[in-house]
Parts: structure tokens; C-alpha cells; sequence
């Protein structure tokens, strides 16, 4: 563990020397890699943990083409970096054992590689805060994420509805897709995912009710759709969820103006 210090520069290719490695945490430094200085990534075969969050490493590949290499990787952190293209398909393809994947605040555009949501075992994505843009629906299709407990998408301009494809996403726990474009109602197949948590949709251009379906939501501790255009009541399903959490920071927020909540919500928007 390399992290929090002062360490710049290039990575040495004496790092390939330790091909036994498997774990290397070497983020808030000041570690430039760019081209032929990312090379290092390509022999590093048994590495499975990787954190380079808030260097600066830069590709316009998404990710460094180096690191299709990393075929044993498990948990790659590489938030706060420079990099900007479209994730490559054949990069990710190449991380069949990736169960953790943060790429958050960083340049990349474009759509998301269908190689991502075929990875078995992925169970964490965070990519907030990019320049992505694509349909939603394109996103979410049948027998894509089967493993993904959380997928956090915000902050980038994603248009389209919530496809009621979601519904078959059963593992989702934790989903945040706030502060982008989505239009249409909250499909009522969202209360298939019975294990969700927490949600978080504010700031879109949703419309329509709040779904009784969420009411089988009964392990809910955070629940945010303000900044839309909702209207009638929120389901007392949810209520007596967020009632009932122990969870310390638990959050149930809307817009009371146009949403009956009251003696509900911990949070009242007025929009």
C-alpha cells in the first residue's frame, strides 16, 4: 500500500518483475501514464487489485489498452484520472474475473461496451461524472449484469426511460442515476428487485406516480426522486420501509408539493 504519498513520475518496468503480484494500491498520488509509460500493466498477469484512483494516468481508450492484459483483475479503482474515449470492449472483454469496477469523474464518452454487462461476476460499477451518452434502454437488456448489486450512473447525459427490463436485474441493491435526462414513469417491474436498498433518481424528468410496486421494497433505507415531475402519493409500502430502517442516514425525499408525504418523507423539496 503506496497510497496518500508523494510518489510522481512514470511507473519503473521493474515493477514486471513481481509477477506474483497481486495487490497494488498506489492512489492520491502524483503517478503520470500515458502511452508507452502504462506499459508496465502489460506484465502484471496474476495482479487482481488495483487501486489508481486520483493520479494522473491518461488513455483515450477508456482504460490504458495496456491493462487487457490484466486477465486476473478483480477490483480495478481508477476514479479521478485523466482518461477520455469510449471504454473499449475488448479491454473490459478481457477481465472476465472483474467483480469491482470504478471509473468515476473522469473524461469518458460515448456508449458503454456490451462486453460490460456480460462480465459474470461483476457486482460493483461506479462511473459517475463522465461524458457518457446513450439510451438507457440500450443499457439495461435481459441477461446482462446477472451478478450487479450496485450501479451508479450519475452525472452523465443519459437520455431515454427506465426500461422495464430492469425488473430482471434482481441483485440490484443500490442504484443512483441522478442529475442526467431520463423521461417516462418508474416502470412497476422495478418491484422485482426486492433487495433494493437504496435509489436515488432525482434531478431527471420523470413523470407519472411513484409505483406501488416499490412497496415490496421492504429493506429500503434510501429512497430520492426529487427534481421531477411526480405526482399523487407515495405508496405507505415505502413509508413503512424507511419507518422501520435502522440505517442512520436513511432518506426518503420528494417534491410535497406535488407528492402527499407527509409524516412520510424525511426530506420536502418544493418545485
Amino acid at each position: 500500500d503506496l497510497s496518500s504519498n508523494y510518489l510522481s513520475g512514470t511507473l519503473p518496468l521493474e515493477l514486471a518483475l513481481l509477477d506474483k503480484l497481486v495487490g497494488l494500491n498506489l492512489a492520491n498520488n502524483y503517478i503520470f501514464g500515458e502511452g508507452a509509460s502504462n506499459d508496465v500493466w502489460s506484465y502484471l498477469p496474476n495482479l487482481q487489485d488495483l487501486m489508481m484512483d486520483d493520479n494522473f494516468v491518461i488513455a483515450t481508450t477508456g482504460l490504458p489498452s495496456q491493462m487487457k492484459s490484466l486477465e486476473s483483475i478483480q477490483k480495478l479503482s481508477v476514479s479521478y484520472n485523466l482518461l477520455q474515449g469510449v471504454l473499449d470492449g475488448e479491454i473490459i472483454g478481457n477481465m472476465q474475473r472483474l467483480s469491482h469496477l470504478e471509473v468515476e469523474s473522469n473524461y469518458i464518452s460515448g456508449e458503454l461496451p456490451v462486453e460490460l454487462g456480460t462480465l459474470p461476476d461483476l457486482v460493483y460499477f461506479y462511473i459517475r461524472r463522465n461524458s457518457l451518452s446513450f439510451n438507457l434502454n440500450k443499457l439495461i437488456v435481459p441477461n446482462r449484469f446477472p451478478k450487479i448489486f450496485a450501479l451508479w450512473l450519475d452525472s452523465n447525459p443519459i437520455t431515454g426511460t427506465i426500461p422495464s427490463e430492469i425488473g430482471t436485474l434482481t441483485t440490484l441493491t443500490s442504484f443512483s442515476l441522478t442529475n442526467a435526462t431520463l423521461t417516462g414513469k418508474i416502470p412497476s417491474e422495478m418491484g422485482n428487485l426486492a433487495k433494493m436498498k437504496r435509489c436515488w433518481l432525482y434531478d431527471n424528468a420523470l413523470t407519472g406516480t411513484i409505483p406501488q410496486a416499490l412497496s415490496s421494497w421492504v429493506d429500503l433505507q434510501v429512497l430520492e426522486v426529487s427534481g421531477n415531475n411526480f405526482v399523487g402519493d407515495m405508496p405507505q409500502g415505502v413509508c413503512d420501509a424507511i419507518t422501520a430502517s435502522d440505517y442512520q442516514f436513511k432518506t426518503l425525499s420528494a417534491d410535497c408539493t406535488r407528492i402527499a408525504c407527509e409524516g412520510c418523507c424525511t426530506e420536502c423539496e418544493n418545485s
